[in-house]
């Protein structure tokens, strides 16, 4: 059965790599690891009021501090700088592991402007009979 832990929301911040001038409001934006049990984890990315209106983005994630891993996922902010986008991990071996989401602006691969604050931690164990 694969298990997260409780605390599988991590928010998101500036990237203070990559200066553009971005802003977030990073108390509401975030992102949210799930599983439905089988070793499918969906990741949510919530993008909330950034001074990035129609922008369009796209996450990278690393698995267990990896290279990142461009995810296919394209999503364009709001008028108000709001957007949201959502993809899936799969093939993971089991135990534990760690989670760090990068939102890069395109055309790909773009520049990272925002990501987590830290790696979500999340274990993946073998079944049990």
């Amino acid at each position: 059965m694969a298990t997260v832990q409780e605390d599988s929301i991590e928010q998101i911040q500036v990237c203070s790599g990559y200066q553009a001038g971005q802003t977030i409001n990073d108390t509401d934006s975030y992102a949210d690891l799930t599983t439905d049990g089988s070793g499918i984890y969906t990741v949510q990315v919530v993008l909330a009021q950034t001074n990035q209106p129609g922008a369009s983005f796209q996450p990278y994630y690393k698995l267990d501090g990896g290279a990142p891993v461009a995810t296919g996922v394209l999503f364009t902010t709001d008028i108000q700088g709001n957007g949201t986008g959502s993809f899936t991990v799969t093939g993971l071996p089991y135990g534990a592991h760690t989670l760090a989401v990068d939102v890069n602006n395109t055309p790909v691969p773009g520049n990272t402007y925002y990501l987590t604050a830290s790696d979500i931690p999340f274990t993946l164990n073998e079944p049990t009979f």
